[in-house]
């Protein structure tokens, strides 16, 4: 519960009051949430921890990409892509604008997700990357995705593939910003087994 209860009292309680009556917790005991913001923090630190661990292990991965997101790398991830800059960039505190996205434009959180991954790994020894024409265009409409989809299906043989293609931009030298067209692929491998221990220390192999 020590990253819950960080978490918890980095964020404003008026967002957090909209993540909790969003998200339709049914063992979430109520919180009085006018009272003073340090009571309800510890109130809902309390709560939190007697939910039902279904709920309680929600509360803990929403928490987790929503805090992973609150440093500055993320915050740039998110402006990159958010779609109401009007109302993010007013919005005071990390936490805060991160949990704004996440509950208000939850499909361009999952982008700035994607944005910092790539932007953290591109310069790592697992990343390939490809020069194209200048100015190319990239088809995003949803007869070539399709096509797009079907040839990554083909190619790695698995019928389970997901593609993303969007509108970003990355500040580079000096503040200047570029644009770019991200694309982020999604395929599910072959099988592995790996070796692991039950209760009773016993070595398994599992997929």
């Amino acid at each position: 519960m020590t990253a819950i209860a960080a978490f918890l009292r980095k964020t404003p309680v008026i967002r957090l009051q909209d993540y909790f009556t969003a998200g339709g917790f049914t063992s979430l005991a109520p919180i009085d949430w006018p009272k003073p913001e340090p009571e309800v923090v510890e109130s809902l630190i309390k709560a939190v921890d007697a939910m039902s661990d279904d709920e309680k292990q929600r509360v803990v991965l929403d928490a987790a990409r929503v805090a992973a997101l609150a440093d500055e790398p993320g915050q740039n991830a998110l402006q990159n892509v958010v779609v109401n800059r009007g109302v993010f960039d007013t919005l005071e505190g990390a936490n805060n604008r991160s949990l704004w996205v996440f509950l208000n434009e939850n499909d361009r959180f999952r982008l700035a997700e994607e944005v910092r991954y790539n932007d953290e790994r591109r310069r790592g020894r697992s990343w390939s990357g490809f020069g194209v024409d200048p100015d190319l265009a990239v088809k995003k409409d949803p007869v070539s995705l399709a096509a797009f989809t079907a040839a990554i299906r083909e190619r790695f043989e698995t019928p389970n593939v997901h593609v993303d293609i969007f509108d970003r931009h990355r500040v580079i030298l000096e503040g200047e910003e570029c644009e770019l067209v991200q694309v982020a692929v999604y395929r599910e491998g072959r099988p592995e087994d790996t070796l692991g221990f039950d209760a009773n220390s016993t070595c398994r192999v599992g997929s």
